[in-house]
């Protein structure tokens, strides 16, 4: 099939349009979606710091909590008391009547203990974080009972995660042992994360065999239990700003980003990943939206433009090519219709002059 130069230049033209179109297209989707991972590395890189914040405020309530309950004189005296070896217990302490003082006094933590001045257990309220009686070996625990001063932080152990306060009981100058109080991290807390970063948390600590995750959000089945198997390993993460992630959820990736956290014994990580509850952002989809509106008007634009030149031109032309090759055969009485640009039609105007020349 004889294709004409005109409908050749015509096809080029909008086949040339609507590829640059396409690839146009493709680089919006791509930058896109490189914008959107940068965002959500950034946003999954704030979680830690916004943790850190939420933890400082929880740590604060926890202490001043410990150091009322340490600084009642009654309470001191009365702990000082029950350490003392009692003839009618076989020269053990009352450690039966501290516990009970603690459950009477325990408000706004889930667990208490008292420690003798050595760091030994004397009595507990409530579930303990330790499996042993002896704390002495804690960093928390040391610090306080070389400085005598209170401490607090991040306890990590037995599948456990929790804030812990740990006050002196002084009389006078003299130490007569520590209270240490504790509250769990649980999922109340992870979902209020979660709810404040828009996005997904998980808290874990090591395990026998994997990691354990003490609190979570919305984190899902799959990533869950990719998570306790130790697949992403990110208990093994030691930048202090955290790493990136890449967590298998069945045939698709999530992004994550896994954070050390700072505790006193044992090892901890937060995990961060996208939020599940929304797509992209209204900032990056809106942007997106009209640069796709621009491209579709530019794109209508340009081949509106080809299919003009086209018709006032090319197929202008490409007639008055048949014409002359008309003539050429010898045909006679054969007129070209002057349409097109202004040159064209100038042009088709003198080739009708050279034909009538031609026939007289």
């Amino acid at each position: 099939m004889n294709i004409k130069p005109a409908s050749r230049f015509l096809a080029a033209g909008l086949v040339l349009v609507f590829g640059i179109a396409l690839l146009a297209l493709a680089a919006i989707e791509w930058q896109m979606q490189r914008h959107d991972q940068a965002r959500e590395l950034r946003d999954l890189q704030s979680v830690s710091g916004l943790m850190s914040e939420l933890q400082q405020a929880r740590l604060a309530q926890l202490a001043l909590r410990a150091h009322y309950l340490a600084s009642d004189p009654a309470f001191v005296d009365y702990v000082t008391q029950a350490l003392l070896p009692d003839p009618h217990l076989g020269g053990a302490i009352d450690s039966a009547s501290i516990s009970n003082l603690l459950d009477e006094r325990r408000t706004g933590y889930d667990s208490a203990v008292v420690l003798d001045p050595q760091g030994r257990l004397a009595a507990r309220s409530g579930m303990p974080l330790r499996r042993d009686g002896d704390y002495r070996h804690d960093p928390l625990i040391a610090q306080s009972l070389q400085s005598r001063t209170p401490a607090s932080g991040l306890w990590s152990g037995n599948g456990q995660l929790a804030w812990v306060a740990v006050e002196p009981l002084l009389r006078g100058a003299a130490m007569q042992g520590l209270l240490v109080t504790s509250v769990r991290i649980d999922d109340a807390f992870a979902q209020k994360l979660a709810k404040l970063s828009d996005s997904e948390v998980a808290l874990l600590v090591p395990a026998a065999s994997g990691a354990t995750i003490v609190a979570s959000s919305n984190i899902g089945t799959l990533v869950g239990g990719e998570l306790r198997d130790r697949t992403a390993n990110p208990l093994e993460v030691v930048e202090a700003d955290g790493r990136q992630l890449a967590i298998p959820a069945g045939s698709d990736t999530r992004l994550a980003w896994a954070t050390p956290l700072d505790a006193a014994s044992g090892k901890a990580a937060l995990v961060a990943l996208p939020s599940t509850r929304g797509a992209r952002s209204v900032s990056t989809a809106e942007p997106a939206t009209a640069l796709r509106v621009c491209l579709l008007l530019l794109t209508g634009l340009a081949a509106l433009v080809v299919v003009l030149q086209w018709k006032r031109t090319y197929q202008p032309l490409q007639e008055m090519g048949d014409i002359v090759a008309r003539a050429a055969q010898g045909e006679k009485f054969i007129t070209l219709r002057t349409r097109g640009s202004s040159g064209v039609r100038r042009l088709a105007g003198a080739i009708n002059g050279v034909l009538r020349l031609r026939e007289r």
